[in-house]
This record gives C-alpha cells, structure tokens and sequence, in this order.
C-alpha cells in the first residue's frame, strides 16, 4: 500500500514540473519587443509636390508578434495620396488617419510600410511637418485591437521642412510705351508679364502713382489713372510743368495662397516732352 502512495505522489510530482515548464513557455520575458522607425524623403519638400514617409516595423524576439497595428497620422496641411505595404500588412484608414495591420510579425524581421501625401500649396516657406506614427501589439498583451494613438508599444516622429518661396513677377511690358498725343486723354494701356510660382493660386494687385506730382492735390493726382484689372490701365496723356513731362509708375506684386507677396515689380510710363 506504501507503495501505491509513493508512486502516486511521484506522478503528481512529474505532472506538476511539466505544468511548470509549459506554463513557462508564457513567461513575460518570452514576450516579442516590436518597434517602429520612420524616414522622409525627401527632407525638405516643395508646397504641391509629394512627399513620402517611410516606416519600418521591427519584432526584436524572442517571441512572435500577434495582432501589430501602425497608426499613422500624416502632418496637419497635407493630403493622403497612397499607402504600400510588404509582407501581410494590410492599408486601412480615412483622410490623414491611417490604420496599417498584420496578422503576425516573426523574430528578427523587419516590415516596411510606404505612405505617399502631397503638401498643400497654402503652407509658408520654412514651416516643419511632423508625421506621428505609434505600433501597438495586441498579441502580445492580450489587449483589444489599437483604435487610437494612446498605449502604444512604441511611436515615432519625423519631420519635414516645407520649401515655399514666394511668387516673381518676369517679363513685363507696357503697351503702349510712350502714351501720345498729350492731348489730355485717357489712354488704355496693357500691362504685360509673367508670374513664376511653384504652386498656385497667386493674385496679382496693379498699382499706379506718379512720381512727377509734387504740387498737386492727392485727389487731383488720383483722377489721371484708373485700374481696370490686373492686366489693364487707363492713365491720362499729358505734361507735366516744369519738366513738361508726367511719369507714372505701375508696380504688379504677386501674392501666393500662403500670402507670401512678390517683391513689387514697377515699370515706369512716361508722357514726353515734345521735343522728345
């Protein structure tokens, strides 16, 4: 009978340190160490063009990783274009929120997610973008599928600088040159040039003064031109004592939709005396 108990106790004793060994199969230092890095290419990006971010998806072991979601949120000012993945990983989201999953992620392997967006053309020169990326392990802690930014097991950030320099105003002209007769009319004359700017929409404002006005009232000044749009004026045709000439002045400045402002381009227009 003494026996029967000896063997018995020693059963339970074995089934006991299996349990032990396969419970340790479970043990936290088992667990995967799942990190992410992020790149931008290029460093600094043009306003309308696209910039790409690129996001590695490391599991440093020892164990698998089960349930890896990436949440990405693209920087304020830009617009999602595409999402490409290796591996399993799958591209959801909407807008600038990205959701990028995969099934699992085994020891020592490396997953690379590729996100595409386009810098609106409204960002001023100079500014810095910053893409938010965070990776959450369901798997490994038996928690919920990652919904938002919050608890991640790792995240990073990487920026970009925004290149915007502000519009040029080239190749002006006016047409006519020389406004004649001086006969005290009201001549239209084209305002000709070109405006050179990486990312529209631009403005452009027309403004007219007159150097050669220095007795007369402001308001009587005024009355000798007209700004019909931004291609068009109207400036009257007539000399100027004691220099028996009148010189106008007409400066095109270019305005971006960051509200950058061109260096004013002015082109002057003179009424001859009539010996010239």
């Amino acid at each position: 009978m003494r026996s029967v108990v000896v063997l018995l106790l020693l059963s339970l004793a074995i089934i006991t340190t299996a349990s032990s060994r396969a419970a340790g199969s479970f043990r936290d230092d088992d667990q995967p160490e799942v990190s992410v890095t992020a790149e931008a290419s290029p460093e600094t990006v043009v306003t309308g063009s696209a910039v790409t971010f690129t996001l590695s998806i490391t599991n440093d072991g020892p164990g698998i990783a089960n349930g890896v979601t990436v949440l990405d949120e693209l920087p304020r000012d830009t617009t999602f274009v595409s999402c490409t993945t290796t591996g399993t990983g799958v591209c959801r989201g909407s807008g600038r929120a990205r959701r990028i999953t995969f099934e699992s992620l085994m020891p020592d392997v490396t997953e690379t997610v590729t996100l595409v967006a386009v810098v609106a053309c409204h960002v001023r020169d100079g500014e810095e973008l910053g893409n938010t990326a965070s990776i959450h392990v369901s798997g490994a802690h038996g928690s919920a599928p990652a919904e938002d930014l919050g608890d991640a097991d790792d995240n990073e950030i990487v920026f970009v600088t925004v290149s915007n320099p502000p519009p040029v105003v080239i190749d002006s002209v006016l047409t006519p040159s020389l406004p004649w007769p001086a006969d005290h009319q009201m001549v239209d004359v084209a305002v000709g040039y070109r405006v050179i700017d990486n990312c529209g929409p631009v403005r452009v404002t027309v403004d007219v003064t007159r150097s050669d006005a220095t007795a007369e009232a402001p308001d009587e000044v005024s009355r000798d031109w007209e700004v019909v749009d931004a291609h068009h004026v109207r400036v009257r045709a007539e000399r100027s004592a004691p220099a028996s000439r009148r010189i106008y002045t007409i400066s095109i400045t270019a305005v971006d939709s960051a509200n950058q402002s061109s260096t004013p381009h002015a082109m002057t227009l003179t009424v001859p005396p009539a010996s010239d």
